[in-house]
């Protein structure tokens, strides 16, 4: 007579149990229910399996014995850690062979789930087996991670895109309204060597962030040494601004020369 013995929870789940060893297993039925794993994947995972991995039985069933594909308890386990994590936690917090003993409502009475080395092992398959449900919590939880970092980045791309996108339209909008404007009827005014001059100063304030007056100040004294013109004291003289000064005495393109000598970056 086998000493397979199957049995069903009140949800259908088939465990089956060695009542000579204690050992459990699943049917790729019973499986297939508890973890929520399709009958198919199933199927090829078994068959993937080395035929040294495979386990076949004689089971007794209450239509009489019949042969079965069995999934050993430490496999379900480690299938349902990728299949069902809630499941293997709860099968490693017992023991994958407990859980199923519980599952199946079986009480283990045989001598051999009774010696005391099976006992002693058991603290230690615990201990595996929480170890092993740990590092694929860990895995799972990076995974998780992960998978959130690359939607993050995959909606900051798509924002950019966008973003890039509507600067494009606009820009080619602009490009056609300024093609649009009519034609000027006079000639554009040029910029006069004062007007120049400030601009000079400008664009180099805003590119070093040093202070206007000690540009100016940089720049008039170098007019000086270069042109013997003390722009101060002429325009303390004249009740007039300094660039009023150079501009009436004819020197402002020699300035504006100097300014971009020495503001030159």
């Amino acid at each position: 007579m086998s000493q397979l013995t199957q049995f069903k929870t009140d949800d259908g789940i088939e465990v089956i149990i060695n009542q000579e060893t204690g050992e459990a297993f699943a049917s790729a039925a019973g499986y297939s229910r508890m973890s929520g794993a399709k009958k198919t994947t199933i199927s090829k995972r078994l068959k993937g399996l080395n035929p040294t991995e495979r386990n076949r039985g004689e089971v007794q069933t209450p239509g009489g014995i019949q042969g079965v594909e069995l999934i050993p308890a430490s496999l379900c386990f480690k299938w349902a850690i990728k299949d069902n994590p809630g499941l293997a936690e709860k099968m490693g917090e017992v023991g994958a062979t407990v859980f199923l003993h519980k599952l199946a409502g079986y009480e283990v009475t045989s001598t051999a789930t009774s010696q005391p080395s099976v006992d002693r092992d058991l603290p230690d398959n615990l201990k595996a087996l929480q170890l092993l449900l740990d590092n694929a919590a860990e895995v799972h939880r990076k995974q998780q991670e992960l998978e959130r970092r690359q939607q993050e980045l995959e909606t900051q791309q798509r924002e950019q895109s966008l973003a890039v996108t509507e600067i494009l339209e606009d820009k080619r909008i602009a490009t056609e309204q300024l093609k649009a404007l009519p034609a000027p009827t006079v000639e554009a005014p040029q910029m006069t060597m004062r007007a120049k001059v400030n601009q000079l100063v400008r664009n180099y304030v805003g590119r070093t962030n040093i202070p206007h007056r000690e540009v100016w100040n940089r720049l008039y004294k170098e007019f000086f040494y270069r042109c013997s013109y003390n722009a101060g004291e002429r325009a303390k003289n004249r009740g007039l601004k300094k660039l009023d000064c150079i501009e009436q005495d004819g020197l402002m393109e020699q300035f504006y020369a100097i300014g971009c000598d020495v503001l030159a970056v």
